[in-house]
């Protein structure tokens, strides 16, 4: 069997292959996008005159439509209809999996199995550039020889219908084996490999791969292997098409706020996990763009310095740090807390520029926190002009590539959906004040101006607990939210717990992706991710 999917749609449907109903009904109702592209989905899949939907047995496969589609016209109005309630009463969505009725639910469970009842699945990934191999693998025909290969056991290719966008992948709670192709991004054409199996649902492999001969031998050697999945491993397991490292940048840790400890901690179990699940060769460089502490007190002081021992322990030295409005004003604000700002500040080494040999990368660190009222921040001149000297002093590192690290952002920061105004929000925005505006950098104009006379144009930022990726005036800029879930939801229960996973090219010695990693229900183990690739 053979699907032709978007790529917006391959995270959904994996659900449904797995037999997760439930999970893939509500991804369909997050919003009007997930919704009208999975009942778009479910109408192709049911249409006779559908060609993106290949069947080695088509009689059977076309018997069975005939019954769903007259289901399907049933669930579709009930699915319409909740749809529409949900529109109008946005606060009902945490009750939606009461509301699901029996015969949606049973209609998507029979789906599921007509569906995903095929013992081996492979996704097939094409890369972003417009070559052949990328070419083939998203082409009808190409599918359609794939499913030639005769094997002992049956099989489902998934195929997407169009080369993916560099800036368009989103993938909320990614199904059991999705990470794995999201995370190595960077590898992509590739093939991901997982098995419907009884006893383990969590055999699977990402393979990349250098031309479609590779996919038809990755199917075609079941043939021959009695241990098949054992011999993908061992002989893709290790392949790989780059070599990277990492930098994983934390941001507004805020720790010391009462209450919060069971967040701090599942910030480190989290990165515990990605550390074991990433091949122990691909080094990785922590970075914190401020906020380290809610207060410089001497005792949060001690907890970041317990935060920097587990991050150690964990095998991230070390981290490349800046300090944020929080570090060196009481609550953020104006009145300082000497002792333990001197007590952070010797912590966090006061040296501007950070080099980094192995990557051939300058991390250029700036103390955002000259002035600036209503925690705005400001870099002044004097310091650029002695980050300039500094740069100009180095020998021998002008191919280095550099990297802007600052608490507070040159760039005005637009509001998610799922982010509540704070107090004195709401009180501004009444009196028409521009507080996103009021926000920015103070010197955001020059500082820009600077880095672009510099040549520097990738920035990494926090602050306002927003993140994100985006590119503006020529500058990659990587947002941080904030790691340890210092955010007020929408949703009660919900936090926004994230850290963002930048890949760096050691052959061509620059960031090639950036990826926001973030759980919104604290401890529910989900991956939830947005991807730039640069």
């Amino acid at each position: 069997m053979g699907y032709r999917i978007n790529l917006s749609n391959a995270n959904s449907i994996g659900k449904l292959i797995e037999g997760n109903v439930m999970s893939f009904l509500e991804q369909t109702f997050i919003d009007e996008n997930y919704f009208e592209g999975n009942i778009k989905y479910i109408d192709d899949l049911l249409s006779d005159s559908n060609e993106d939907f290949i069947s080695s047995n088509p009689r059977r496969f076309n018997l069975r439509r005939i019954d769903f589609n007259y289901e399907w016209r049933i669930v579709k109005e009930i699915m319409n209809s909740i749809y529409n309630e949900l529109k109008e009463n946005p606060d009902k969505r945490r009750l939606l999996k009461y509301n699901i009725r029996p015969e949606i639910l049973n209609f998507f469970k029979d789906l599921s199995k007509l569906i995903g009842g095929y013992k081996y699945r492979y996704l097939l990934l094409p890369g972003f550039e417009d070559n052949e191999i990328n070419n083939l693998l998203v082409s009808r025909d190409q599918l359609r020889r794939l499913l030639t290969i005769e094997v002992s056991e049956s099989y489902l290719i998934i195929q997407l219908k169009n080369l993916p966008e560099k800036n368009d992948i989103q993938i909320l709670d990614s199904f059991i084996h999705m990470d794995k192709a999201i995370e190595r991004v960077d590898e992509w054409p590739a093939v991901l490999v997982w098995e419907k199996y009884a006893w383990n649902n969590t055999r699977g492999i990402f393979i990349p791969i250098e031309d479609i001969d590779d996919v038809r031998s990755i199917i075609d050697s079941h043939n021959y292997e009695r241990n098949y999945f054992s011999y993908l491993q061992r002989h893709y397991g290790h392949r790989k098409t780059k070599k990277i490292s990492q930098l994983i940048h934390l941001s507004d840790l805020h720790l010391g706020v009462e209450g919060e400890e069971t967040k701090n901690l599942r910030l480190i179990e989290i990165l515990k996990k990605h550390r074991r699940q990433t091949d122990s060769e691909i080094p990785m460089y922590p970075i914190i763009s401020g906020d380290l502490v809610d207060s410089p007190t001497s005792k949060n002081v001690r907890l970041y310095q317990s935060f920097e021992s587990q991050l150690e322990s964990i095998g991230l030295a070390n981290p490349i740090s800046v300090l944020g409005n929080h570090d060196v004003h009481l609550k953020g604000f104006i009145r300082s807390n000497q002792d333990g700002k001197n007590i952070l500040t010797n912590l966090v080494t006061r040296e501007l520029i950070t080099v980094v040999d192995k990557l051939k990368l300058i991390i250029v660190r700036f103390n955002s926190n000259i002035d600036g009222k209503w925690a705005q921040g400001k870099i002044g001149l004097d310091q650029l002009a002695d980050i300039g000297n500094q740069l100009d002093r180095l020998v021998g590192k002008d191919d280095y590539y550099k990297i802007a690290l600052l608490h507070h952002h040159p760039f005005e920061m637009e509001r998610p959906n799922w982010m509540k105004k704070t107090w004195y929000e709401e009180i501004l925005g009444h009196l028409n004040f521009d507080v996103e505006m009021s926000n920015i950098l103070l010197d955001a104009t020059t500082f820009i101006e600077w880095l672009n006379a510099r040549n520097i144009n990738f920035i990494i930022h926090g602050h306002k607990h927003i993140p994100k990726l985006f590119k503006r005036n020529d500058i990659d800029v990587v947002a941080g939210g904030s790691s340890t879930g210092k955010v007020d939801h929408m949703e009660d229960q919900k936090t926004f717990l994230t850290y963002n996973l930048i890949n760096y090219d050691m052959e061509q010695f620059k960031p090639i992706s950036s990826t926001i990693i973030f759980e919104d229900l604290i401890g529910s183990g989900t991956k939830n991710y947005q991807v730039q690739i640069y």
